[in-house]
């Protein structure tokens, strides 16, 4: 893996920080395919699923690779599941 990265300790754990990765998009990119949303009372901005595994793909690491597969199960399952009038069942 290249690139810049950075561990911060949470409380609610080890969170990596990797930027200057090659094929991940530029922030500027990210944020407009991004959506907001409320965490625990405070607004970010959530990556689209697809930059997700962009980003997993180019980190590289086991646990990235394995969370890709997990993402794609995730996808799979979805797809599967009947669709009512107003969507899919959640």
């Amino acid at each position: 893996m290249s690139g810049e990265q950075v561990a911060i300790k949470t409380d609610l754990g080890r969170l990596d920080v990797v930027q200057g990765l090659d094929g991940v998009p530029s922030y500027d990119e990210l944020r407009a395919r991004s959506t907001d949303a409320e965490v625990l009372g405070i607004r970010v901005a959530v990556c689209s699923i697809e930059d997700l595994k962009a980003m997993k793909q180019a980190a590289g690491r086991t646990r990235d690779l394995a969370d890709l597969e997990d993402l794609d199960t995730a996808g799979e399952q979805l797809h599967d599941e009947p669709s009512s009038p107003d969507g899919p069942a959640r």
